[in-house]
């Protein structure tokens, strides 16, 4: 069965290194769903206008490094 490890959204923001490394404690892979995501709210996004285009850039830039590194090889 896959769970979920999560830490919510407030503690994101304000996460440090010896949090996560907790968290990685109990992480396994094949056994746990790690969800790695930035939300911009509809709002704040309608208020940024043609803005908003240059936020969704620099963030899914910004996955992108976590994106290789995570990448599932069929052979693994």
């Amino acid at each position: 069965m896959l769970e979920a490890l999560a830490i919510s959204r407030p503690e994101c923001a304000s996460a440090k290194a010896s949090e996560l490394k907790k968290t990685f404690t109990h992480y396994t892979p094949r056994n746990h769903w790690l969800h790695v995501q930035r939300q911009l709210p509809k709002e704040d996004a309608i208020g940024m206008g043609a803005e908003a285009e240059a936020w969704v850039r620099t963030s899914l830039l910004a996955l992108l490094a976590i994106y290789k590194f995570t990448l599932w090889e069929p052979a693994e």
